[in-house]
C-alpha cells in the first residue's frame, strides 16, 4: 500500500506532463468517489452490516445474470 502512496505522485506527475490527464474527468471521478464513501459510511452506521451484506449479494447476482444473457 505504502508502494502505491509513493509512486502514485510521480506517475500523475509525468502524465501530467505529457499531457494525457483530462482534469475535469479527474475531479469529477473523484467528488462521485468521495460523495460515494461517504453515502456508503453512512448507510452502513444507520442500517448495519446485514443491509450491505445483502445489497452486495443482490448487485452480485444481478450482474451475473446480465453477464449471463449478454
Amino acid at each position: 500500500m505504502l508502494v502505491v502512496l509513493f509512486f502514485t505522485p510521480f506517475a500523475l506527475l509525468i502524465f501530467i506532463v505529457n499531457g494525457q490527464v483530462d482534469c475535469l474527468k479527474g475531479v469529477v471521478l473523484a467528488a462521485g468517489n468521495a460523495s460515494g464513501a461517504w453515502l456508503a459510511s453512512r448507510v452502513v452506521v444507520e442500517k448495519g452490516h446485514k443491509f450491505i451484506r445483502w445489497s452486495v449479494m443482490i448487485a452480485v447476482v444481478v450482474f451475473a445474470m446480465e453477464l449471463f444473457f449478454e
